[in-house]
């Protein structure tokens, strides 16, 4: 009678153990699920903190490339006026030899008048 208690209460033991060993199974699938979803959830949130660097980067990159621009634009005006400029003072100094040409020129024929009288 003993031993069949004692094989009662081992099994009834091994029972509860299972029970026991069960319980700590699911509990450890529950846990290693949740930090698959942790693990999950931080990957998604590194993603979009990703896509949020890369906005602001290309936004700083557009900022900068139409600085760029402006001072290029600055740049180019500021040359056509130079050369706007030196084509005017070329046009006026051209102007004045034909002038100083033509004033030579009519000295000449009143000398070659003076000459002829």
């Amino acid at each position: 009678l003993n031993k069949k208690r004692e094989r009662k209460e081992e099994e009834k033991a091994a029972v509860l153990k299972k029970k026991q060993q069960k319980k700590e199974a699911e509990k450890a699938a529950i846990l290693k699920i949740k930090r698959e979803e942790e693990v999950e959830k931080a990957a998604i949130l590194e993603k979009q903190l990703q896509k949020k660097e890369a906005e602001k980067v290309a936004i700083l990159n557009k900022k900068r490339e139409r600085k760029e621009e402006e001072k290029a634009a600055v740049l180019k005006k500021k040359q056509q006026k130079k050369e706007a400029e030196k084509a005017a003072i070329l046009k006026i100094k051209r102007e004045e030899e034909v002038e100083k040409a033509a004033i030579l020129e009519k000295q000449l024929q009143k000398k070659e008048a003076e000459k002829v009288a």
